[in-house]
């Protein structure tokens, strides 16, 4: 949670200069670098615009003189602070005053640097006119931020951030897809700033506040199954179930397949799984990830092999899962493998799909020739290999 926390070093400034004199040291400090608008950056800025005590006014002038547009919707700050700077009704000065005012009060900014104050402003001035411009108010921007700040208190099972976003407003199945993603992955999450210091009881305390506010449960089994099996969170996938999510589905099984999630695909299908679903889309899955052992742990699960007109084979010629493996560039030994095992297991190499599939793969015949140079390979795989050669590429394969 100490990103989060990042801005509280600012707590005792009292004017913009004192604020803007440490903000760049401080954000790098916390690795909240300008200019590459990642998911934690966004994240911090939202946590200092929802709960930093200092005033509204210097908290906005903060982001105006401090933050790029690029990195963060600026209009997110108007939506947290807007209503409480307008309040105070400060008038503008000459020689822009009449005008500005035609958009809104100006901004008490406590500083001594001129530019500073003009840069600021003048932002300010361009965000009111771009909303007026989209025909929307400062007022139309709150429930905006507020709905961002959920999705944060859901990534980082924050139920602080939780209930200071309902407070506000916010509505729990407002929640995107992205961010009950994130909630259930977990401890297992890839981004490892967000469960720093988090266990899993902390997720599903979160998960638990979620259901008890009304989140759809619908959810639980077509966004967050999924993104647990992903990463091979058995954890969630066992609170989930016990929460009411349907896991006999393809969707968790297909996403753990193809995502090389050997203990996900092992408790799914251990629990009722059908591996059957979506036309066997599990089996084409651990396909697509080259991954032979789950191939083999579909299969003895009774997968159809030549389900989909030779759906694995096809998908073994073509599959190349960089996201999947660092390193690996063309994965041809890989696709080699794969493809001889699903012949070992009866896969129809002559079926006219077969062919197709071959010639629009990328690198098919290296594939072919890695294939046919084996040792291993028996003289009736060979031949049948030979032959699915000459009907992709129109000759044959020595």
């Amino acid at each position: 949670m100490r990103l989060l926390q990042w801005h509280h070093v600012f707590d005792s400034c009292t004017d913009l200069d004192q604020l803007r004199a440490r903000w760049d040291e401080v954000a790098q400090e916390h690795y909240l670098n300008p200019g590459h608008g990642t998911p934690e950056y966004r994240d911090a800025l939202l946590s200092f615009l929802a709960t930093s005590p200092l005033p509204a006014p210097l908290k906005l002038g903060a982001v105006l003189s401090c933050v790029s547009g690029f990195d963060f919707d600026l209009r997110l700050a108007l939506g947290a602070l807007g209503a409480q700077v307008d309040e105070a009704d400060v008038e503008w000065t000459a020689p822009f005053g009449i005008e500005a005012s035609l958009l809104g009060p100006s901004l008490r900014l406590d500083t001594q640097d001129a530019q500073v104050a003009a840069f600021a402003l003048g932002r300010l001035t361009g965000l009111r006119d771009t909303l007026r411009q989209d025909g929307a108010t400062v007022a139309d921007w709150e429930p905006v931020f507020w709905h961002a700040y959920l999705e944060l208190a859901c990534r980082w099972a924050d139920l602080d951030a939780l209930e200071l976003a309902l407070r506000h407003g916010a509505k729990v199945n407002q929640a995107g897809t992205a961010a009950l993603r994130v909630l259930a992955e977990g401890v297992h999450v890839h981004a490892p700033y967000y469960n720093a210091g988090r266990s899993h009881v902390d997720y599903v305390a979160t998960l638990d506040r979620l259901l008890a506010l009304g989140l759809d449960t619908e959810k639980l089994s077509e966004v967050m199954a999924p993104a647990a099996a992903a990463v091979d969170n058995t954890d969630m996938l066992e609170s989930l179930r016990a929460r009411g999510a349907d896991l006999h589905g393809a969707g968790a099984l297909t996403t753990a397949a193809s995502s090389a999630a050997h203990g996900a695909v092992e408790w799914l299908l251990a629990h009722g799984a059908d591996v059957h679903a979506d036309g066997e889309a599990a089996l084409a899955g651990a396909a697509a990830a080259l991954d032979d052992t789950l191939v083999e742990t579909l299969l003895a699960a009774g997968a159809d092999l030549h389900a989909g007109e030779e759906l694995p084979l096809r998908t073994a010629f073509g599959a190349q899962p960089f996201e999947l493996y660092n390193g690996e560039t063309e994965f041809v030994f890989a696709r080699a493998e794969l493809v001889l095992a699903l012949l070992r297991h009866g896969a129809d190499a002559a079926h006219p799909a077969v062919a197709l599939a071959l010639r629009a793969a990328e690198d098919g015949e290296t594939v072919l020739e890695a294939l046919l140079e084996r040792d291993d390979l028996e003289e009736a795989h060979r031949a049948a290999l030979i032959t699915l050669g000459a009907a992709a590429f129109g000759g044959g394969q020595a």
